[in-house]
């Protein structure tokens, strides 16, 4: 007796998270979200957060535990309706499959903990947080989102459009190898974009870390890929570097100990996202 078994080509599904607050939906995260999904479909989960005390509503108790705020008082159930009826509306006008998340997020960092592991990708506007005028720093916010994903975060500024190049930061550390393969991974398309794999160094003595390693990898993810080593101090002039490079998008390793990787734990990702409006892939482990 013969079997015969036919295999049929899966279809790439990936999971992206979109973080809300309950107001008002991130249009450029929403954008982006609607550009994977044209590309190949995915499903979008909405999470919506507490729109101004994301941290706030938290308290840390001397023995390192946290505990709700005892003035924390949940938002009426009105106010949340907003961007979730946005969320359902668009998704369903783009054909895209979706999920809603909707619960009290008393602790938010748990929860981007639990809701990332099981998901391929964050995508985070950026403009609503600046506008949160009792929220910590974006650094802190971003720094502290990183920390507690369990995947890659996309940071998206409102003015998206939809990016026509790649700038891909190396230092040789692990980190920015697993964020090179990860962009890959999660948006094989957007890697046919011409691709820009910088490392900056002021030393003009020194080349590219593991240069034939990292060629062997990047350039089969990346077919239009080049490398440029940039003899400049990282601190001072690789934003100004940066700025004249418009509809790119940035992919970077975070965790790094090079002065590059630094820069994104710093003022730098707030400036990039803020004054250059430049989307932000961050892979971290």
């Amino acid at each position: 007796m013969t079997f015969v078994v036919q295999l049929q080509t899966p279809v790439a599904m990936n999971k992206v998270l979109l973080l809300s607050d309950k107001e008002q939906l991130p249009k450029g995260a929403f954008e982006l979200a609607c550009s994977l999904n044209k590309q190949e479909p995915i499903l979008l989960t909405g999470v919506f957060l507490p729109q101004v005390d994301y941290w706030d509503s938290l308290v840390y108790t001397p023995y390192g535990t946290i505990t709700p705020w005892l003035n924390y008082v949940p938002e009426p159930k009105v106010s949340q309706e907003h961007a979730i009826e946005q969320f359902r509306k668009q998704c369903e006008q783009n054909g895209i499959e979706y999920r809603v998340h909707d619960k009290e997020y008393l602790d938010v960092k748990k929860e981007i903990r639990i809701e990332s592991r099981f998901a391929d990708l964050i995508i985070l506007g950026s403009d609503s947080f600046y506008a949160s005028p009792r929220l910590e720093t974006f650094d802190e916010y971003t720094e502290n989102t990183l920390h507690h994903a369990e995947c890659p975060v996309v940071v998206v500024p409102e003015s998206f459009e939809q990016p026509d190049h790649l700038v891909i930061t190396y230092d040789g550390s692990p980190s920015s190898a697993y964020a090179i393969k990860q962009f890959a991974y999660i948006m094989p398309q957007l890697s046919a974009l011409p691709a820009l794999l910088v490392y900056v160094n002021p030393d003009s003595d020194k080349d590219f870390p593991d240069k034939t390693y990292i060629e062997e990898l990047a350039k089969r993810h990346y077919p239009s890929l080049s490398l440029l080593k940039l003899d400049i101090e990282p601190k001072k002039f690789f934003k100004d570097w940066l700025s004249g490079r418009k509809n790119t998008l940035l992919v970077t390793g975070s965790r790094g100990r090079s002065e590059l990787s630094e820069l994104f734990h710093k003022s730098f990702m707030s400036d990039t996202l803020k004054d250059q409006q430049l989307p932000v892939f961050i892979a971290h482990r």
